[in-house]
């Protein structure tokens, strides 16, 4: 837009420079200036005094004196008339300025052209260049895995195989000439609810691809937040890269001695210009061989609504700081089928979009953990009462039929 900008004043400037050089005048033009110029002086310099009064008389205008009306004809000054080298002189000069004049305008609008030609051409190298820089930084960034090559990336690391694999391929997205497989877990020797996995993307696409996806929870449970939430861009080839998969402060009182089941979902693949190849909101769920759990984990709460086989549990509010209410819900899905989740939360005279589960997946046979906070005090409108109300919505990726909206959920008089 700036260049644009400078070209047309460049334009501008480059028409009007020619209209004033245009002004110039050669040999021949300056001689016929000069005599236009020394016909006007004459015909001033015409202008004689009274002999009788000293009045001012114009020939050209008075027959006599405007004064004194006295005759003129036999003054001296008429008839000696206008010193023509005198007149010559005056004209020459009066032209001579006249050019300079125009000159310096030529000079001035020539340096102006200059200036703006030179800050266009500046702007278009560094253009080129920032260009040229950002493709080949671009190219690097490719060519290189998006984490680190080792499980153990810092001297203090002690990540291990667990006893454990992944059942089958491991496989977890095929489509737009790539595939995504987990490979192993690791656990760290110390804290062993830490854990790591190894991922390998095999893209077969001539040029790098960007890939985004979310492992979505461990053993059917769905935190808050997701466990994995990675993005990042694949040269052509095979990548290998790590991802912490730890749940330690997910879950509260629900240890998991092993994983013996993952879940993945929302796969976004997208070329160099982000422009989207493919997207898909299909969980994987991918298992292991580690033994499942005698006794499934159940949640407690209040079931504060039920429909489609989805249950909501209330579970308790608590104030984990002065001024913050926090609301602990669980959202059971026991429909065998996949929800999209949309929820926005109301609190006085505001509406907000709860952004840490909005869009979430909840595959089937999985449990979502929900928090949700009363304490927006930099909203316009919050009202702190402790209350809150809270709308889900579901929508159903396997059959839209089935989606369906609880309308809001009052949390104060659904309390356990």
């Amino acid at each position: 837009m700036i260049i644009l900008i400078l070209i047309i004043v460049i334009a501008v400037l480059a028409i009007r420079y020619f209209q004033v050089a245009k002004r110039t005048l050669n040999e021949d033009e300056f001689e016929k200036e000069v005599r236009r110029a020394a016909g006007q002086y004459r015909t001033a310099s015409r202008i004689i005094h009274c002999d009788y009064c000293g009045g001012r008389i114009n020939p050209a205008r008075d027959r006599v004196c405007p004064s004194c009306g006295a005759s003129y004809r036999t003054d001296s000054e008429t008839c000696r008339g206008p010193d023509a080298d005198a007149v010559r002189s005056d004209a020459e000069d009066y032209v001579r300025r006249k050019k300079e004049e125009v000159k310096a305008n030529t000079a001035g609008i020539r340096r102006t052209l200059v200036t703006l030609i030179g800050i266009v051409v500046i702007l278009l190298a560094v253009s080129v260049i920032v260009t040229v820089v950002m493709n080949v930084t671009g190219r690097r960034r490719h060519s290189s895995p998006p984490a680190p090559s080792s499980v153990n990336e810092y001297s203090w690391e002690d990540y291990v195989p667990v006893d454990y694999k992944i059942k089958g391929s491991g496989l977890l997205f095929n489509g737009s000439n790539l595939e995504v497989f987990i490979e192993e877990i690791y656990s760290d020797a110390d804290y062993e609810e830490d854990y790591r996995a190894r991922f390998r993307v095999i893209n077969r696409n001539p040029d790098a691809v960007y890939l985004d996806f979310y492992c979505l929870g461990i053993n059917g449970i769905l935190p808050s937040t997701p466990l994995i939430i990675t993005y990042d861009s694949y040269a052509p080839g095979e990548t290998v890269f790590y991802e912490d998969i730890s749940y330690y402060g997910k879950y509260e009182n629900m240890p998991f001695e092993e994983i013996h089941s993952l879940q993945f979902g929302d796969f976004h693949v997208m070329d160099e210009h982000y422009s989207t190849i493919f997207s898909s909101g299909d969980p994987v769920t991918v298992n292991t061989t580690a033994s499942e759990p005698a006794e499934a984990f159940e949640p407690e709460g209040t079931v504060i609504y039920s429909k489609n086989s989805v249950d909501i549990l209330f579970a308790e509010s608590y104030e984990p700081y002065e001024g913050r209410t926090e609301h602990l819900v669980w959202i059971k899905n026991g429909s065998g089928l996949t929800w999209r989740l949309n929820a926005e939360e109301y609190l006085g005279t505001v509406t907000k979009t709860v952004y840490e589960i909005d869009g979430r997946i909840i595959p089937e046979d999985c449990i979502l953990e929900a928090r949700l906070s009363s304490a927006k005090q930099y909203e316009e409108g919050f009202e702190d009462d402790g209350s809150m109300r809270a709308v889900f919505s579901f929508t159903c990726l396997d059959d839209p039929e089935q989606s369906f909206s609880t309308g809001y959920l009052d949390f104060e008089a659904s309390g356990p």
